[in-house]
């Protein structure tokens, strides 16, 4: 199952997954849809997105956890930070992938998935979910395949993908899967951490050497070899030390912030004036904090360099000396200003399509409002010519089929009310039983169709609208007399630990389903009548639940604040 906004995303997916032997089951644009979609059709695994209209991804997940739903759920989103895939973790996801990964990574991300494992990748998790145990660093090394060692050293000393594609005949994508297996299994956020760990276990030899060397004492002034390993790493890197200052930087680095290294040499980020001053000192105090704890840190900058502004990913890593004392912070910086735009523009697509989804929404309001009027004045002409023709059947017909489309009418203006928050709910504290009974006994006086099996409920007063709560009962009613000639009508009622009440009714069929009655294997379109009746269950935070079984037609759940008994 797919739940995204944009249908391009869907479509490539589906190809994606089809070409993987999977059979994709359902669609949706919207948060609603699909966790209705879920409930009904139980897939295997959901692929959604956080942003998604009406109902957002994060509570999807919660709501098919808290209902014991057994669809894994895989979160596929733009929104690549620590803080969103805790949120996904702490949610009940099962695993998480960026939309700016490669693709082979959501291949893998949903074969393990519906192999059983949850996949939230190292990088992506960070520091937000430590208690998930990372082995020893010795561990980790010891677990890379002697193909993986081989690629890390290739990386720590310098060498570009295509390099190392060449020197090994593989191809580019190849050795891009091999330093992303790198980054998940040594817990790596960047390869600048991995060319530390690599220097911290004696990996490169001389290189390793020369890094140590250049830590004797403590000492600031630091010879050509460790310049020269800051350089072969093709990315903007430098070392500051405890207090911030600024020891040395890669050429990269030079090039990046276009400086000479008297500019930047011997300065805190403080000092410098790429950064705004407010930014600048949270920026600082983030270092700081860092060093404090000796933990990496990352977070996003903007930086205004000779009149151009660009968007950052800076990232620092501890760094020790050869007795394991911390000597300061390796810090590394990605420009991601492109990925800014590109979340802009996405914004602007959705917030233009919010608002033409707006508009569409108010005009059906509008159209339906009008339509309903003229029917209205075409029933009352009906009414003044049946008085002269009263055995008249072909009015009376014309009258029934004027009445039967008023109502669905009333239904679909219901839904748009709903789709624009314009349907409130108006609750009153009542009897759930009485007010059951009440409603049946009006929409089967003689006790013929329906019949109520009730049980001593203890506590079943609730805060409820009443209109509405007959109006889905009245639906469900009518929905079960399309299958079976004779309804059985069950209630119960369960306690919940906060304030609340869980109201649980189910219909049954009596006797034998009608011929022809039985319910497809294939998800159809639901009538906009149940629609309606699953659209204001969600509104009291519950839901309704058409079964695949014969003996149960519907299960309508209910989570209510509990009302004082009348004194």
């Amino acid at each position: 199952m797919l739940a995204d906004e944009q249908p391009l995303v869907r479509q490539a997916m589906r190809v994606l997954l089809e070409k993987e032997g999977l059979e994709v089951a359902a669609e949706a644009g919207n948060g609603q849809d699909a966790l209705h979609l879920t409930r009904q059709l139980e897939p295997d695994l959901l692929i959604l997105d956080l942003s998604l209209p009406r109902l957002g991804g994060l509570e999807v997940i919660r709501r098919l956890l808290q209902q014991g739903s057994r669809t894994r759920t895989l979160v596929l989103t733009a929104q690549d930070s620590e803080h969103f895939a805790g949120l996904c973790l702490q949610s009940g996801a099962t695993g998480f992938v960026s939309k700016q990964a490669p693709l082979d990574e959501l291949g893998d991300a949903v074969r393990g998935v519906l192999h059983g494992r949850s996949y939230f990748p190292a990088h992506s998790l960070g520091s937000v979910a430590p208690q998930l145990g990372p082995l020893d660093e010795q561990e980790q090394l010891r677990s890379l395949s002697p193909r993986e060692l081989t690629v890390l050293r290739y990386l720590a000393n310098g060498r570009s993908n295509k390099d190392i594609a060449d020197e090994l005949a593989l191809s580019d994508r190849t050795v891009s899967t091999y330093k992303k297996r790198l980054l998940d299994k040594l817990h790596a956020d960047s390869l600048v951490e991995l060319v530390e760990i690599a220097w911290r276990n004696g990996m490169l030899g001389s290189l390793a050497l020369a890094a140590n060397l250049a830590h004797e004492a403590d000492s600031p002034e630091y010879g050509a070899s460790f310049r020269e390993i800051f350089d072969i790493i093709p990315l903007p890197i430098a070392l500051r030390d405890r207090e911030g200052y600024l020891l040395i930087c890669n050429r990269h680095y030079l090039e990046f912030f276009d400086v000479v290294p008297e500019e930047v040499i011997g300065k805190r980020i403080i000092d410098s004036n790429f950064f705004e001053p407010e930014d600048a000192l949270h920026f600082y105090q983030t270092y700081l904090q860092a060093v404090e704890r000796e933990e990496p840190y990352r977070r996003e900058l903007v930086v205004h360099n000779k009149g151009r502004r660009r968007v950052l990913s800076h990232s620092g890593i501890p760094y020790r000396n050869a007795e394991g004392r911390l000597f300061g912070m390796l810090c590394s910086y990605l420009d991601i200003s492109g990925h800014e735009q590109e979340l802009v523009m996405l914004r602007q697509a959705r917030e233009r399509g919010e608002s033409i989804r707006h508009a569409r929404t108010q005009f059906l309001h509008g159209v339906g409002q009008d339509f309903q009027r003229t029917l209205v004045d075409v029933q009352r002409a009906l009414a003044q010519v049946a008085r002269k023709l009263p055995d008249s059947s072909a009015l009376r017909q014309v009258s029934a089929s004027l009445g039967g489309m008023q109502g669905q009418l009333a239904i679909l203006d219901d839904l748009v009310q709903l789709d624009i928050g314009a349907l409130l709910l108006t609750p009153r504290p009542l009897d759930l039983e009485r007010l059951t009974v009440e409603e049946v006994a009006a929409f089967d006086p003689q006790g013929h169709l329906v019949v109520v099996e009730t049980a001593v409920l203890s506590e079943r007063r609730a805060w409820i609208d009443p209109q509405r709560y007959r109006q889905m009962l009245r639906i469900l009613l009518e929905h079960g007399l399309e299958k079976t000639p004779r309804l059985q009508v069950r209630m119960s009622v369960e306690e919940l630990v906060s304030a609340d009440l869980q109201w649980r009714l189910e219909l049954h069929a009596e006797e034998p389903v009608c011929p022809g009655a039985s319910r497809l294997a294939e998800p159809v379109t639901p009538q906009p009548r149940l629609v309606l009746c699953q659209r204001l269950a969600t509104l009291m935070d519950g839901e309704l639940v058409l079964p695949d079984r014969t003996e149960m037609l519907a299960l309508l759940r209910l989570r209510l604040p509990r009302a004082m008994k009348a004194v």
